[in-house]
């Protein structure tokens, strides 16, 4: 949707022809020129015109989020200038700057349409989406389509009734500062010329603008995958087609404000740099191989171009005026000329000396780095600063250090770019060298070094005496080695660096032989530092290595087989951690030693670098002692547990896993050892037998092993000779259980030795049935009883012998059972005959409702009646009465009026209170009389 419409503002035309305008190439014709520079910083909601020959247009953005006005955007994009900044921009959180208004900036759909049209900007690599519109313009049916599709560009213009390759040209994405122009209309294949860079751009597709009216920045109106995300840094509009001059002189503003190198493919004047007055500030066909990462500064008043510093995209080299700083209007310099400039481009080699840049090189030069760049000066009369990104080369991206500024030189070539007769200035011919964060600075280059209106060539070079280390390289730990200083090429006394890899020492006013001494505690490398990982990487290297060994002392152990030994026992005397050994007291390496008292060794060892230690040992001989084999009693049973124990020294180990003075259970007749150690781990031996009776059989037997609650029954053991019961049973006396249970019985035989069995006697649990509750019945009805389940056999007190009988008279019926296991069981039930086992119900035959009191209802009365219904009709079949109630009465009306003289039909319902649901019927005939 869009996010609102603004108006275009007028401005008078008169103020137009005296105006800075891009190139000064005429106000008359520029229709737009939206510039950046102006905007406060921040959230951008309008844009206006700095220039425009229609009236000032605007456009805004309504609500947030809001494009951004940023001079120091990631990596200086803009190249220290204002931009717009489009980021995370989405349909949903728009960032778009929009004049939904018909504005007449140019034509170019027809045939003799003219316009002219540039766009400077920076499109990141990695964007979300594939469809990014930097600009949409349409006042139909002339419009311009400006987007990226990836890795491909497409500016699309005009609107007709099809597409056309006529209308379109298609542009590879650098990802890097990009100037995109065009000029003139879709009408023929060759009317419409398109830029990139300054380049003209031929690839085409069918396709063509389209879209909403208005002008739209960062996005493409209903279109989902519009919204764009990169940097916008100008827009200028003509409605006429520029000439070739005039072209090249926009683009060189665009260029040298934004940092975006002129294409110089194909040679001749393409990719040249024109300043407005039609000078030539940059020749690209000069030397073209320096044609890479052009940059410039400059004042240029009648474009309103003052750039005061600019940097390569990849930020491999600066130029500046004063100090740099952090954007280019916070830079305090000043220019003092109008139409001047200083421009540069490189070979964009190596920040490092190489073989074949070194042989390049002046005499008396020992390095220099492969990188070169020219630089033109035009009308410039002042200082200039440059910043040279340097490298290790061997760690590509590591600063480098321990700069001598003294030994710097700027090499400056004034023909060719071959330095073999180059000219070399150091910090006495009025420049100044300094180094930060892997860039050398060069400060106060003048016309001295870079004549007026003339083009050079340059590149850094260094030279440093050689030094190097001498003397003894090995030594043990904790000694020192006296260290020689050489020096080559060095007339006086001089400052020497060296490094041992962590940390960097100065001496000072250093001269040829003279010492220092260096006791590391390890092995280690000391780099005296020449020019190795600054200038030179590929040729010889300033740089020297001294290696001092630290040899480690050994670390001796005097080592004994057994540092305690029992009387009469031996040790082996052993040494190690070194290469040989010697022994006091007449012992030789890894001899066995049988003292009778305790005594101390001594051995010193040498290591193979002769670094030595010693080591003692003490072997102690202690006493050994007499031990016996313990226990309470030599004879068990089988299962019993026995406890041995030793006696005669401090620990005990016995055979077959028994533990001293812990009982365990043997299985068999076995003797049984044991090894005592005293205090001193000295051992002596001792043995005892242990019998083991195996157990006898017992046998528990029952009278029977299963019994009714009540019955009594007689337990008895056989096997040994004498029985214990649990349970309170005593052997071979009747008891009678009180329920289902298992009697262990303990047997003892002539040796003590106890077995054990046991017998499950089973109470056979109560197997209760019911005959129900007593009852009271009809004689009519009677009832039949029985049990409520099933048993081996019944007997009923009348002698009956089957498991049910029909009563219909009053008593009291007993049931005796008997169920699978023998066990009896009585119940009994007793029935009585009911009082109301009889019913009686009247019907009258007749009535006579006329108003006295005699008969003048209809009544039925009745005893032990149940539920009742009566139905009274005519003799027509018409229903006069109808009741649910026995007690309720006929009056003899009907409808509210009394029925008419006759015979009528009733019929009844009705259940008895008897105790069933039987339904009885009636019916007959009642006399009305009047």
């Amino acid at each position: 949707m869009l996010k609102s419409i603004l108006s275009i503002l007028l401005v008078l035309p008169s103020f137009l022809i005296v105006a800075q305008n891009p190139g000064n190439v005429g106000t008359p014709n520029l229709t737009a020129w939206f510039k950046p520079d102006a905007l406060p910083l921040g959230n951008v909601t309008a844009w206006t015109t700095t220039l425009s020959s229609i009236g000032g247009v605007t456009v805004t953005d309504a609500t947030a989020p809001y494009p951004q006005a940023t001079n120091t955007p990631l990596g200086n994009v803009s190249n220290y200038n204002t931009t717009l900044y489009f980021n995370a921009n989405s349909n949903a959180n728009l960032q778009s700057l929009q004049n939904t208004a018909s504005i007449n900036l140019l034509t170019n759909n027809s045939p003799g349409a003219q316009g002219t049209f540039f766009c400077a900007y920076y499109f990141p690599s990695g964007n979300p989406t594939a469809n990014n519109h930097f600009m949409l313009y349409n006042n139909t049916p002339h419009a311009i389509q400006f987007r990226n599709l990836g890795v491909t560009g497409r500016l699309a213009i005009g609107l007709a009734a099809t597409n056309s390759t006529n209308a379109t040209r298609n542009w590879t994405e650098r990802y890097s500062p990009a100037i995109i122009s065009y000029k003139g209309n879709r009408s023929t294949a060759t009317s419409m010329s398109a830029y990139q860079n300054d380049l003209l751009f031929n690839t085409t597709t069918a396709s063509q603008s389209s879209g909403s009216t208005g002008l739209y920045f960062g996005t493409f109106p209903g279109n989902a995958t519009a919204p764009y995300n990169g940097y916008l840094h100008e827009f200028i509009f003509y409605n006429r087609d520029l000439t070739a001059l005039e072209m090249i002189k926009v683009h060189t503003y665009l260029a040298i404000k934004y940092g975006a190198t002129l294409d110089n493919f194909g040679g001749g004047a393409q990719g040249d740099y024109v300043a407005t007055n039609g000078t030539t500030i940059w020749d690209a066909s000069f030397y073209p191989t320096y044609h890479k990462n052009v940059i410039g500064i400059g004042r240029d008043d009648s474009q309103a171009l003052l750039q005061k510093q600019s940097h390569a995209f990849d930020d491999n080299y600066r130029l500046y005026i004063s100090n740099l700083a952090a954007t280019n209007v916070s830079n305090t310099g000043a220019f003092i000329s109008d139409i001047s400039y200083v421009t540069c481009g490189q070979l964009d080699a190596a920040g490092c000396g190489t073989v074949a840049s070194n042989a390049e090189a002046p005499a008396g030069i020992q390095s220099r780095i492969a990188d070169e760049w020219k630089v033109t000066n035009t009308n410039f009369t002042q200082n200039f600063n440059v910043d040279l990104k340097l490298d290790t080369c061997q760690n590509p991206g590591a600063f480098v250090g321990n700069i001598n500024f003294a030994n710097l030189k700027l090499l400056v070539d004034s023909d060719d770019g071959n330095f073999v007769n180059a000219t070399a200035f150091d910090q006495t011919s009025g420049i100044t060298f300094s180094y930060a964060n892997g860039f050398i600075t060069v400060a106060g280059i003048s016309n001295a070094i870079v004549p007026l209106n003339s083009t050079r060539y340059f590149t850094l070079a260094y030279n440093r005496p050689i030094v190097y280390f001498t003397g003894n390289d090995s030594i043990c730990e904790g000694d020192s080695s006296a260290i020689t200083i050489n020096i080559i090429d060095a007339t006086g006394p001089i400052n020497v660096d060296y490094s041992d890899g962590s940390f960097t020492t100065t001496l000072t006013n250093v001269v040829n032989g003279d010492q220092i001494y260096l006791g590391p505690n390890v092995t280690t490398t000391y780099t005296v530092l020449g020019s190795a990982n600054f200038m030179d990487c590929c040729g010889a290297s300033n740089d020297s290595v001294f290696v001092l060994t630290v040899n480690p002392t050994p670390i001796v152990v005097a080592n004994a087989s057994s540092l305690t030994i029992c009387d009469g026992d031996s040790s082996q005397l052993t040494g190690s951690g070194a290469a040989t050994y010697t022994w006091d007291n007449g012992v030789t390496n890894g001899d066995f030693v049988n003292p009778s008292t305790t005594t101390i060794y001594t051995v010193t060892g040498t290591s193979v670098f002769g670094c030595v230690d010693s080591s003692t040992v003490t072997v102690t001989v202690n006493p050994t002692p007499v031990v016996t084999a313990n226990t309470d009693n030599n004879n068990f049973c089988i299962g019993e547990a026995v406890t041995l124990s030793g006696n005669g020294a401090t620990t005990y180990i016995w055979n077959n896993g028994v533990i001293n003075n812990v009982a365990f259970t043997p299985t068999s007749t076995a003797t049984y050892l044991v090894a005592g150690a005293n205090a001193f781990n000295c051992v002596d031996t001792a043995s005892i037998t242990i019998t083991v009776n195996q157990l006898p059989t017992v046998q528990a037997n029952a009278s029977s092993l299963g019994v009714c609650v009540g019955q009594s029954v007689t337990v008895t053991g056989s096997g040994t000779t004498f029985y214990v019961w649990d349970n309170g049973v005593v052997d071979g006396i009747p008891f009678v259980p009180a329920a289902t249970a298992t009697y262990n019985v303990v047997g003892t035989d002539v040796n003590g030795c106890e077995n054990t069995d046991n017998v499950t006697i089973v109470v056979f649990p109560v197997d209760n049935f019911y005959l129900g509750p007593d009852t009271t019945i009809c004689p009519q009805d009677g009832i039949v009883l029985t049990a409520n389940k099933a048993f081996a056999s019944y007997l009923w007190n009348n002698g009956f012998t089957g498991p049910q009988i029909n009563v219909n008279d009053n008593g009291t019926f007993i049931l005796t059972v008997t169920d699978d296991n023998g066990c009896t069981y009585t119940d009994n039930q007793t029935v009585t005959l009911g009082e109301d086992c009889f019913h009686t119900l009247f019907i009258p035959n007749s009535f006579t409702p006329n108003g006295d009191e005699f008969n003048r209802y209809f009544r039925t009365t009745g005893d032990n009646i149940g539920r009742f219904e009566i139905r009274i009709y005519d003799r027509w079949g018409e229903l006069m009465f109808v009741s649910y109630d026995i007690n309720q009465h006929w009056d003899g009306s009907f409808g509210g009026k009394i029925c008419p003289q006759g015979t009528y039909t009733y019929y009844v319902i009705y259940t008895t209170n008897s105790g069933t649901d039987e339904k009885l019927k009636l019916h007959g005939h009642v006399s009305l009389f009047r």
